[in-house]
């Protein structure tokens, strides 16, 4: 009887210690602040030359959990679903890359210690919110070829945001890659910091930056977020697609689809929920080879101050052996050629001279190029680009360019920056085709076009071999004329916007 009593006693001590245990006052659930997911082909035929029926591939997850709900542990290991509809599916165990998690935040150096993963008090929370990040891998072998590998993970607890059902929300994310087309392909991956402090009606630019190993053409745009395959989630009204951020009418949302950068005003200070979706396509034949996508939750804050005003690509900049290009996608591009020593400088500024500006340029897509910079530390910068392009750097490039205010205070405790995207276009020159056959009597009319420019929509001039006027055509000054030619007749064409050409 004892010993019943004594069992007693130690059964209800259980139940009360799992009770406390279990307390929603306890509990304390990590919820998703964001996530990236893309695979990388690791076989032996990484090299594209040798041919293998080995489809390994490298699984990357990155989940970045928001500080105001926990701090992450040690990690553990999170599976993400792989399936085809013809090829089967499993699941790929992926472990942390590293023992600890990286804290993401925005706040000066001297006040990194107030983020929310390190000071727990409501004032940080509230203010200062921050983010711990933390990379899983893992490694499939798949069993066969397929146009539509699909990788998932999904998880319970997103952070409250401005989807309809707040924390209830599922969080699910997924990346496709097609290995039919090609056996070693990767899917395309968003490469920039997807986590950033922005300031309440301040003009803004969100930098996802899209990058793929293959090389295929990328484009970009919005989505609903997801909590399970095929499930969208609902924007709060106010909130969409077309305008995730809720922005101000003077600065809407606008989503590059080339460049994979978001332009807007946020209206009101808030905690909105993004999702980016990125696409890639075979060059050669415009199959899909792969997408990613990137779910992320952005902080934007009361700021006391304005981000430096920073220069972009508008008609005063002043450009050497260049020019400033209407792009037939809408945006604009500085157009030069191999061999020219393109040169421009952009300026950035504050009003308060006690400010300290810094501005620096990313150089990787424009290999041999300089960026130098006047009046580091004070409240005016100036930095100059300079690059000679040669003919391995024909195509489309992408400089860009950050002013940065570091002058901390109590008031103003976070870094505020500006970023402009500077695109090139390097152009292999013109040339007006092949020549074509004429008849001196009752000639045929003989389109004539202009290549070399890509998607440039440069001026262009028609003229004689012999410098007189363009004779037999219907206009000098569009790229695809019409010659009614009578006799051999030579053309030249030229444009005011390339030197040299």
């Amino acid at each position: 009887m004892r010993t019943m009593k004594n069992y007693t006693k130690a059964l209800l001590l259980s139940v009360v210690s799992c009770l406390l245990l279990f307390s929603p006052q306890k509990v304390e659930a990590c919820h998703f602040g964001g996530a990236d997911i893309y695979v990388t082909y690791s076989g032996p035929g990484i090299d594209g030359c040798t041919g293998t029926t080995v489809y390994q591939y490298d699984v990357t997850l990155t989940i970045y959990y928001a500080c105001q709900t926990c701090l992450v542990s040690g990690g553990g290991t999170m599976n993400v679903a792989y399936s085809s509809a013809l090829g089967g599916g499993g699941n790929v165990p992926c472990n942390p890359s590293k023992a600890t998690a990286d804290t993401i935040h925005g706040l000066c150096p001297a006040f990194a210690d107030s983020n929310s993963c390190k000071n727990r008090t409501s004032t940080a929370i509230d203010n200062f919110p921050a983010f711990q990040a933390r990379e899983y891998v893992g490694t499939v072998i798949l069993p066969s070829a397929q146009p539509d590998w699909t990788f998932s993970y999904q998880s319970c607890c997103r952070n409250n945001s401005n989807l309809v059902g707040g924390t209830g929300n599922a969080f699910y994310i997924e990346t496709m890659v097609n290995n039919q087309v090609r056996y070693n392909n990767s899917s395309p991956r968003f490469t920039r910091n997807p986590l950033q402090y922005i300031c309440v009606n301040q003009p803004n630019v969100y930098l996802t930056g899209p990058f793929d190993v293959n090389g295929d053409s990328l484009r970009v745009k919005n989505q609903l977020p997801m909590s399970n395959t095929n499930a969208f989630l609902t924007y709060n009204p106010g909130f969409s697609v077309a305008d995730p951020i809720g922005s101000t009418a003077s600065n809407p949302y606008f989503m590059n689809p080339v460049t994979g950068a978001a332009t807007f005003t946020p209206a009101n200070t808030n905690n909105p929920t993004l999702d980016f979706r990125i696409e890639e396509y075979d060059r050669a034949t415009g199959i899909m080879t792969g997408f990613s996508m990137r779910d992320v939750q952005l902080s934007i804050l009361p700021c006391t101050a304005p981000p430096p005003g920073i220069d972009s690509l508008k008609p005063t900049l002043t450009i050497n052996d260049g020019a400033l290009i209407n792009m037939d996608n809408g945006q604009k591009a500085i157009v030069t050629c191999p061999g020219n020593k393109l040169n421009f400088s952009l300026n950035s500024a504050t009003k308060n001279p006690a400010n300290m500006l810094d501005m620096y340029a990313e150089l990787s897509k424009a290999p041999g190029s300089t960026f130098s910079v006047v009046g580091k530390g004070t409240n005016n910068v100036t930095g100059t680009f300079d690059w000679t392009p040669t003919t391995a750097d024909i195509g489309y490039h992408e400089i860009i360019v950050t002013s940065a205010d570091s002058s901390c205070n109590l008031n103003q405790p976070i870094v505020l920056r500006s970023v402009t995207v500077i695109a090139i276009q390097v152009v292999g020159g013109l040339d007006a085709g092949k020549d074509l056959a004429t008849c001196k009597l009752n000639p045929p009319g003989r389109q004539l076009y202009v290549r070399g420019f890509a998607n440039a929509l440069l001026r262009v001039k028609w003229t004689d071999i012999n410098g007189g006027p363009a004779q037999f055509i219907n206009s000098d000054t569009i790229y695809n004329p019409v010659s009614n030619a009578t006799r051999t007749t030579n053309y030249v064409v030229t444009s005011p916007d390339l030197k040299g050409n």
